[in-house]
């Protein structure tokens, strides 16, 4: 046991010291969050020690003056009135607010809150709306003409879904955006890459089509993109290979959602992939290119496994070519002699 002896004549200096360390970053169960609750609600002054929350809860959010990090696990439920409360409270701090799904409102919200987040570097967050409504009245957002151009001013990432939001962000000026996911390529989509997409230097597509994005998007350095099941390669071409497209800047690809293991041997798949691939090692439009990341493959470490593996193949043929392919742990394919093992 330690023990600390003072001869301080103040006796609630060391709780003067301790508090601020004490309160930065909270952690705690539901069973004990509520007498945490109630110890700022007694003392709100102690909410102006917290700098990180990994949950929403409303009883703190107002008084927290000094939050920096609000960070939730998912698609954590959070009311459009602790929003409000959140960017009125802590939007000159908050530096990250990640995590959130806020429902539809019965009226469209004011977009001039987003005003408020003048610290914001990474905001992620989900709104949902109703996607059957007619697109003339399922505005998001009371009069997006009325979005203030300079909200947001340090914005670096960018996730928010669902795309209709995104005309929102095309009203805003972001100087400082860098980093964009987009869950899907639609109107607002674009339109949103048309206003910001020079400024992008990665850009992640979650549900790509065939619209293409990089010709939008001139410096963007790293692509991932979120392969579909039926149209591989036709999807990808559509991407990369349209006439007058070049992006001098591109450096890596990164493929999800690839088709899994059993079905390499489908030859329609092969074929498509191996049109793409040979397009791709052949054309000058991409010359920055040097790495291709398979991020849920592995590479095949047996004879039997490597025989089978038709990326393999292709990883050989970009190596020619200056392109390395990687798999999920980064690791590069390398060209074999016949008979050699990995």
């Amino acid at each position: 046991m330690l023990i600390l002896i003072t001869t301080d004549t103040d006796p609630f200096r060391f709780q003067r010291l301790a508090i601020p360390y004490l309160y930065r970053r909270p952690a705690f169960s539901e069973r004990n969050f509520k007498g945490f609750s109630n110890a700022i609600s007694a003392n709100p002054s102690l909410g102006k020690h917290i700098r990180e929350i990994d949950d929403t809860f409303a009883s703190i959010i107002p008084h927290a003056c000094n939050l920096t990090h609000l960070v939730a696990g998912g698609h954590q439920h959070l009311s459009w009135t602790t929003f409000l409360a959140i960017a009125q409270t802590a939007g000159a701090t908050l530096e990250e607010f990640m995590g959130f799904e806020t429902p539809a409102q019965p009226t469209p919200p004011s977009s001039a809150i987003f005003a408020q987040f003048t610290a914001l570097r990474s905001f992620e967050w989900y709104y949902q709306c109703n996607r059957l409504r007619s697109a003339a009245s399922r505005g998001l957002f009371d009069v997006v003409e009325n979005v203030s151009a300079g909200a947001f001013p340090r914005l670096e990432s960018l996730a928010v879904t669902p795309c209709e939001c995104l005309s929102v962000f095309s009203k805003m000026l972001l100087p400082s955006l860098r980093h964009v996911v987009i869950s899907y390529v639609d109107a607002e989509a674009l339109d949103f890459l048309e206003a910001h997409g020079a400024k992008i230097r990665h850009l992640e597509v979650r549900h790509t089509g065939t619209d293409p994005v990089l010709p939008l998007c001139p410096n963007t350095e790293t692509y991932t993109c979120h392969i579909s099941m039926n149209h591989p390669g036709q999807e990808l071409l559509g991407h990369y290979f349209e006439d007058g497209f070049e992006n001098a800047n591109l450096r890596k690809i990164i493929m999800s959602n690839l088709i899994t293991p059993e079905r390499y041997g489908h030859r329609q798949e092969e074929k498509r992939w191996a049109a793409f691939f040979s397009a791709l090692a052949a054309s000058e439009q991409l010359p920055a290119l040097r790495e291709i990341n398979l991020r849920k493959f592995y590479w095949p470490t047996s004879a039997h496994e490597i025989a089978k593996c038709a990326w393999a193949g292709w990883a050989e043929m970009l190596l020619e070519h200056g392109i390395k392919m990687t798999d999920r742990a980064g690791i590069e394919w390398r060209t074999r002699l016949k008979g050699s093992h990995r």
